[in-house]
């Protein structure tokens, strides 16, 4: 199945989690805790690497309902998909600053744990 670009972004821009954190503060975006934690965990691209991202629903995957991550990462696979690198997170944050207010994007990235030993993904999102 053939998934249209939905935006293309630029990692490596940003060579460490601080610099990432230090631009998203700057242009006045917020960090929640979970996140921040995971910030400082993710691997960073040293090297400028344009990346297509497609926008895609679980209904779109062939999922219904409440579905685990694990299965959509799967289904997202079968259907030529790749998971994203965690840096995506931060970098879509600062390329995407014109999201629709109450709108929720889950980055289909390898999980991270958190403080807790809880594993998340990044979601970009734009409250009121």
């Amino acid at each position: 199945m053939k998934f249209q670009v939905w935006k293309t972004i630029t990692l490596g821009a940003y060579k460490t989690a601080k610099t990432y954190r230090r631009a998203l503060l700057s242009a006045g975006f917020e960090i929640g805790e979970r996140a921040d934690e995971i910030l400082c965990k993710i691997r960073v691209s040293q090297t400028k690497v344009k990346l297509e991202l497609v926008d895609v629903s679980v209904r779109e995957l062939g999922l219904k309902g409440s579905t685990r991550y694990n299965a959509i990462c799967s289904n997202a696979k079968k259907l030529g998909l790749q998971l994203c690198p965690a840096e995506v997170g931060p970098a879509l944050r600062l390329a995407h600053p014109d999201q629709d207010y109450n709108e929720w994007l889950f980055i289909a990235m390898k999980p991270v744990s958190d403080s807790d030993g809880n594993l998340r993904v990044f979601s970009v999102g734009r409250t009121l």
